[in-house]
């Protein structure tokens, strides 16, 4: 089938007559598919190259090609010159670092993204030029956005280097067998196992390959990172978006299901007025790891009723007494409290569990509408791998999540925080 709109878009360097090398060996192979637009990648150099040979409507090298061949021009103007930026947005002279490639990538693939988002479209991509890491990121993108109508190829010319001409006259092209040829390259679609919100919205190059990765091997992880002083939580490569609190929850229990522990309940009812202590200290502080300084200030009032200088005051004082009994060392504490502390922490322990019950559903809700669209979910019980889980006991309830605990990646600096150090009862609540 031939679309109405039929887009080249070449990779370019500073080598011009590679675009036009390029229309020659399609219009040998397949004149039917002559593009109707011509795009290029390419750096700030190759921009200057590319305006210098093409924009010129009369002398310039793709007026000549169509002049030359008696074909209609296909459409090209500036904004057809796309050129790669760095995360700040400022035009790349070349492409040498890691963070420089990496900004290419995630150029590349919202450049392909866009073209094969229009149904009316074909897309062929020519790797023909560029820093080869140019030609490897468009197969990428293609590998993860093109559609059977959409093809890659190179061009295979007799005459190369500084000197070549910029594209074999229509004479030579019918008379010299391999003047210029294309070189279709066969390239894997992943594009229809691939979630449908990373096919339309803008994911890192990064994150997609994360994804695919992830469905090719058909695991369920869930990765919680912490990246430029921002903590990041992944399901299946997707970028998952929730409110600090909630992924400080989410955070707890799957470290507490990584580590091997059981369910976290939310009440002293099947607990011992200690452990359930223990239990609320150990949420305050892997909360103190993936909040701010006001929110851990804040979560030491609302979970333990105790204001956090006084909290880690009460804390060291108690360590250095080398307590080994969890029931003495709650004690302990309990009695270090002032009378008004004592009511606030009474006060929450008994709304713990209401207090955590909507951080749960606000995450459930808003992760459960994130994921819908992207997981293919047609048991409705794959997306139950994500949420948070509520177990029913006799005196009141426990949170969980039921993944695997080999499907759960967190950083090592987190899981350190359940690991019990020594026998001293301040570090009880690495334990329960």
């Amino acid at each position: 089938m031939i679309f109405s709109r039929r887009i080249l878009l070449v990779a370019l360097g500073t080598t011009p007559h590679l675009t036009t090398a390029t229309l020659s060996a399609v219009f040998k192979a397949h004149p039917e598919e002559m593009p109707t637009e011509i795009h290029v990648v390419t750096t700030r150099r190759g921009a200057e190259c590319a305006r210098e040979a093409y924009l010129d409507p009369e002398n310039g090298l793709l007026a000549a090609f169509y002049r030359d061949y008696g074909l209609t021009p296909a459409a090209f103007a500036e904004d057809h010159i796309h050129v790669i930026t760095n995360p700040a947005g400022e035009p790349l002279d070349d492409i040498r670092t890691q963070s420089e490639s990496a900004g290419a990538a995630d150029f590349i693939v919202s450049l392909v993204r866009g073209f094969c988002a229009d149904p009316d479209s074909s897309l062929h991509v020519s790797i023909v030029g560029g820093r080869k890491s140019m030609g490897l990121l468009l197969g990428s993108a293609m590998t993860f956005f093109g559609r059977d109508r959409d093809r890659i190829s190179h061009v295979l010319s007799l005459e190369e280097g500084p000197g070549a001409k910029p594209y074999p006259s229509p004479e030579e092209l019918r008379t010299v067998p391999d003047a210029v040829s294309l070189g279709e390259i066969p390239f894997l679609r992943l594009r229809p196992i691939l979630p449908e919100a990373l096919l339309n919205e803008q994911y890192s190059y990064g994150d997609i390959v994360e994804a695919s990765q992830d469905r090719l091997t058909e695991r369920h992880p869930v990765r919680l990172a912490r990246l430029r002083n921002k903590w990041r939580l992944t399901a299946e490569g997707i970028p998952l978006e929730a409110e600090k609190r909630a992924v400080g929850l989410y955070a707890w229990l799957l470290l507490r299901r990584r580590l091997g522990r059981g369910p976290a309940s939310t009440s002293f009812g099947s607990l011992s007025l200690e452990e359930f202590f223990f239990l609320r200290l150990q949420f305050v502080m892997v909360l103190r790891q993936t909040q701010s300084e006001n929110g851990y200030q804040t979560a030491c009032r609302v979970y333990l009723g105790v204001e956090a200088d006084r909290l880690e005051r009460i804390l060291q004082a108690l360590r250095n007494q080398t307590i080994r009994d969890p029931r003495l060392f709650y004690q302990a504490f309990v009695k270090k409290l002032e009378p008004d502390e004592q009511k606030a922490f009474s006060e929450a322990a008994s709304k713990f569990a209401n207090r955590i019950s909507n951080p749960r559903s606000k995450f459930n809700d808003r992760v459960a509408a994130q994921l819908a669209e992207a997981i293919p979910d047609v048991t409705k019980r794959r997306l139950s791998h994500y949420l948070i889980r509520s177990t029913e006991q006799k005196d009141g309830c426990s949170y969980r999540v039921d993944l695997q605990p080999e499907d759960i990646e967190l950083p090592e600096t987190l899981q350190r925080l359940l690991r019990k150090e020594s026998d001293n009862a301040a570090e009880y609540w690495k334990s329960v």
